[in-house]
């Protein structure tokens, strides 16, 4: 963390160099020589203290280091940024995302908001650096000579490790001193504008930056599972050590791990949105109303959200997923994938909700004609399919324009753990306004599995034949909706945000 507030504060090239010749030259040897007189104990000796050892020395060396370079700082616009002493990477650019609120929502001046940004790209841009390389911010200030000195000063300090006779303790000694003295490059989660990654739905991060511990990372809901995936067992994301518990017979392939969670999300979503159908339409009406069916859903979406979110993005939707692909935030190979988990899921969910109402659907509807309702949507007897189609291609417009404003964080962020409920409330008030003419599917997969369960499940071809093949609106429509709304709002809003091109989206997960 030392290394790290020095950037903050200081970063000239001329004397970052400096800094990095004193730890290459002074903490690399002074551990590595501490570690070999400890070492030198013998069997008393153990790795546990080789370690402690190697920590101990280059923190204090480098804090020694960072306090000599502090002293002679001026004030200037980063001190401003760094209101008290001691704050990290992360306390630091949280600061800045609450700066760059403010003047986006107005209530800070304009010249005010230009040196606070210039002064953030200027230390953490595309070319911020770590230890070892001196070509970042200021570079323009460094001469041809400082620049052979550092590489000099570099490649002579490996070749004297390299020509100097060491035992495995003391190379892992020395590993772990060099990885200690690096500052990392800058790190993805802190820059809300680099680092083009696969993109899933909830993943677009949020203005304010993330924690720099896991526990309030696992607060905010953030866990980066590609890190995990890649260290198998620890992360780094951040600087910070993420544990992830090695159990017997754990799915290690991230796509298998995105395939479960949106089936298991899928699942939760449609047995509850059915479940409730299923209980109004048997009660006659008695245990709810249109109402009950509307916020039912609602709640179903915010609950599969939450479940899934995290880890395959929670589409739940069809048009979610071909739209984020036409987007280029999914790669297209993994959408038939996707589409396939979630219509099985759907199908089971079903399945589900038919064997808990059974006795119901025998006493209401024996031979299986009146209740096909419950499961899959349908038009009014007075709404051709024309009229139909434009209904739900409207709807699902609405639906991604919707998601896609609640996401865009240059916009109106309103944070990660806002967002589920904000989807729920969206899907509550389409099926409040647009559920008449067809019962409102806005999801290729929520009608088409169900649709396939009642014709395994006795209700016959005639759920595909019906009122002129009415099947494919709900498959088709959504799809074509869902774009055009992408297609508004990125042409209205998105295109046209002052900040948009200072990089690509980010991965955000809840």
């Amino acid at each position: 963390m030392a290394t790290s507030e020095l950037f903050q504060l200081y970063p000239d090239a001329v004397q970052d160099s400096q800094f990095a010749a004193y730890s290459l030259l002074v903490v690399a040897p002074l551990t590595g020589l501490a570690s070999h007189l400890l070492l030198s104990r013998g069997k008393r000796t153990t790795p546990g203290q080789v370690y402690l050892l190697s920590l101990l020395v280059p923190t204090v060396l480098m804090l020694l280091a960072v306090r000599y370079y502090r002293s002679q700082i001026d004030e200037n616009v980063y001190r401003f940024l760094q209101m008290s002493r001691g704050e990290n990477h992360y306390a630091w650019a949280k600061k800045f995302a609450f700066l760059r609120h403010q003047f986006q929502s107005g209530e800070m001046e304009v010249d005010t908001w230009k040196k606070i940004d210039a002064a953030y790209d200027h230390i953490y841009n595309e070319k911020s650096r770590h230890l070892y390389d001196f070509w970042g911010p200021g570079q323009e200030k460094m001469t041809t000579q400082d620049t052979i000195i550092n590489i000099s000063l570099f490649y002579l300090l490996w070749i004297i490790i390299i020509l100097t006779p060491v035992d495995a303790p003391q190379i892992l000694g020395l590993e772990v001193t060099v990885k200690l003295m690096k500052a990392d490059p800058v790190i993805p989660e802190m820059i809300p504008y680099l680092t083009p990654r696969e993109f899933l739905l909830w993943q677009r991060r949020s203005a304010w930056m993330p924690a720099d511990t896991f526990n309030e990372k696992h607060e905010l809901g953030y866990v980066d599972l590609e890190a995990h995936n890649a260290t198998d067992g620890h992360s780094t994301t951040g600087g910070s050590s993420v544990p992830v518990v090695n159990v017997p017979y754990r799915v290690k392939s991230p796509f298998a791990k995105e395939m479960m969670a949106e089936f298991l999300a899928t699942f939760i979503t449609i047995v509850f949105g059915l479940s409730c159908m299923a209980q109004v339409t048997l009660s006659g009406g008695a245990s709810g109303s249109f109402v009950t069916v509307a916020m039912a859903w609602g709640f179903a979406y915010f609950l599969g959200i939450s479940v899934g979110g995290g880890v395959s993005g929670a589409h739940l939707n069809p048009t979610v997923t071909v739209t984020l692909a036409l987007l280029k935030m999914l790669p297209w190979k993994k959408v038939p994938f996707y589409i396939l988990v979630q219509t099985a899921a759907s199908f089971v969910s079903a399945l589900v909700v038919y064997i808990l109402y059974r006795p119901m659907f025998n006493e209401v509807d024996p031979d299986r004609t009146t209740t096909h309702t419950i499961f899959a949507t349908f038009p009014h007897e007075n709404v051709g399919n024309f009229t139909c189609f434009l209904t739900e291609f409207f709807a699902a417009a609405l639906l991604i324009l919707g998601i896609l404003a609640l996401l865009d964080q240059h916009n109106r962020p309103i944070g990660a753990h806002a967002v589920p409920p904000a989807i729920g409330v969206l899907v509550t008030a389409i099926a409040m306004g647009f559920a008449m003419n067809t019962g409102l599917a806005a999801n290729g997969a929520r009608d088409l599995g169900p649709r396939l369960f009642m014709l395994c499940a006795g209700w016959g071809t005639r759920v595909f034949t019906m009122n002129h093949y009415y099947f494919w609106v709900p498959l088709v429509a959504p799809i074509l909706g869902g774009a055009a709304g992408a297609g508004v709002y990125e042409g209205m809003v998105s295109y046209h945000h002052a900040d948009r091109f200072r990089g690509p989206y980010p991965e955000y997960r809840f």
